[in-house]
């Protein structure tokens, strides 16, 4: 595309590119054929790319068999500990913790965050504010305020049963910038990679209820 470009239709239009980090500029050709020497260059330069690519896909691969978790963001209430491994955090811990006990007891995600708010517990936004002063989704004028939608995340993270579950998404292309969440069966799940928040049966009994309240909607 790049010699396309440059040999045919940047000169039909009268069209001067210059290149200034390949010291490169088309008035200065006289009729040479530099595009090629670029095109050639801008290809060598992409076989590159994609063999980087290949390589680090290949080593997060072997640590992901592992059962490391790569994420630059750990799940709410743990933190890196000394080894490098996840370990829960003592300040958050208890709420997740809760969280998962007001399922138990029937109660919907709404609820759930209305009884959040009334008691005044920091949302993982504030928390995440407090302590590193990243502002991202926090809200200096609602601390307390929990969404459903980080209910229903904390209680679809499996991270809390002290397994990690990876290849949840995936790249079409290493030119891609587009996340594609790969189906069940594609995924790896290692028990016991860090210590766990809750235990099993109150994780099946939560995906249970869970289940039971969910309806259709007008749309299917």
């Amino acid at each position: 595309e790049v010699g396309y470009f440059m040999e045919m239709v940047f000169p039909l239009y009268g069209v001067r590119f210059i290149s200034i980090n390949d010291n490169f500029d088309s008035d200065t050709l006289h009729g040479d054929t530099g595009g090629i020497n670029m095109a050639f260059k801008y290809l060598v330069s992409e076989l590159y790319s994609r063999d980087l690519s290949v390589k680090y896909k290949s080593a997060k691969y072997v640590k992901f068999k592992r059962g490391e978790y790569q994420s630059k963001l750990r799940p709410y209430s743990y933190r890196k500990g000394a080894d490098g491994r996840m370990e829960p955090d003592e300040e958050t811990a208890p709420v997740v913790g809760l969280i998962f006990r007001l399922c138990v007891e029937g109660n919907g995600t709404g609820k759930i965050a209305r009884i959040l708010r009334e008691r005044e517990i920091a949302t993982p936004a504030t928390r995440l504010f407090q302590r590193t002063g990243q502002t991202g989704k926090y809200r200096p004028d609602a601390p307390f305020l929990w969404s459903e939608d980080s209910i229903c995340g904390i209680l679809a993270q499996d991270a809390y049963l002290g397994r990690t579950t990876n290849f949840k998404y995936s790249k079409p292309s290493f030119k891609s910038k587009k996340t594609v969440i790969n189906p069940p069966e594609k995924r790896m799940t290692f028990e016991n990679t860090h210590p766990a928040i809750i235990d099993l049966d109150t994780w099946e009994i939560v995906q249970k209820n869970r289940a039971q309240r969910k309806r259709p909607t007008k749309a299917g």
